[in-house]
C-alpha cells in the first residue's frame, strides 16, 4: 500500500506551485481592476492622488495576448528617483500577471545567478509575486486607479484623430473610419 502514496515533498511542492499560480491570478485581477493595462496604448502614464507620490505606469509593449509594463513611484517629479520599481507581464489569455524584475537591473539571473537551483528560483518568484500583490493592494488603498491615470503626451503615439489607443484598436479604428 505504501507504493500508492505520494511522498510528502511532492504534495508540498504541488501546494506551493498552486499557491504561486494563485498569486499570479490575484495579481492579474488586481492589475486589471486598478489600471486595465490591456486597454492602454504603449507609452507612459502617471497617477497623482492627494497624499501620495506620483505613480508611473509605463506600457512597453502590447502584443496579441500580453502586455509588458513597468510600475514605479516617482519621488522627485523629474523622472529620476523611481523606486520601488517593478517590471510586469500581463497575460490576457491565461489571466495571470507576474513580476519579472523588482528593479531596473534586478532580473532573476542578476539576483540569484545563472546557476541557481530551481528551488531558489521558485522561492524568489514566490517572494516577489507576494510583494507585488501587497504593493498593488497598497496602491489601491492610496487611491490610485485607472481613473487617476493620465497619459504623458510626449510618450504616446497618437492616431489621426489625436486619440491614444492600443495599437490593435487604432488600426481597427483607422480601417473603420476609411469606410
Amino acid at each position: 500500500m505504501q507504493l500508492l502514496r505520494q511522498p510528502r515533498t511532492a504534495t508540498r511542492n504541488a501546494t506551493a506551485f498552486a499557491y504561486l499560480m494563485g498569486l499570479y491570478g490575484d495579481n492579474y485581477w488586481r492589475l486589471a481592476r486598478l489600471f486595465s493595462p490591456h486597454l492602454l496604448a504603449v507609452g507612459e502614464y502617471c497617477s497623482n492622488v492627494d497624499g501620495d507620490q506620483p505613480l508611473v505606469l509605463r506600457v512597453h509593449e502590447q502584443q496579441a495576448y500580453t502586455t509588458l509594463m513597468s510600475l514605479s513611484y516617482e519621488f522627485d517629479g523629474a523622472g529620476r528617483g523611481r523606486n520601488p520599481g517593478a517590471e510586469l507581464r500581463f497575460y490576457r489569455d491565461a489571466r495571470v500577471a507576474e513580476i519579472l524584475a523588482c528593479d531596473d537591473q534586478a532580473r532573476i539571473e542578476d539576483v540569484l545567478g545563472r546557476e541557481a537551483s530551481s528551488k531558489a528560483v521558485f522561492g524568489y518568484r514566490l517572494r516577489i509575486n507576494a510583494f507585488l500583490g501587497k504593493w498593488l493592494e497598497f496602491i489601491e488603498d492610496r487611491g490610485h486607479s485607472r481613473f487617476s491615470l493620465k497619459a504623458r503626451a510626449s510618450s504616446l503615439h497618437l492616431d489621426d484623430a489625436g486619440e491614444s489607443q492600443p495599437p490593435d484598436r487604432s488600426a481597427r479604428a483607422s480601417r473603420n473610419s476609411s469606410r
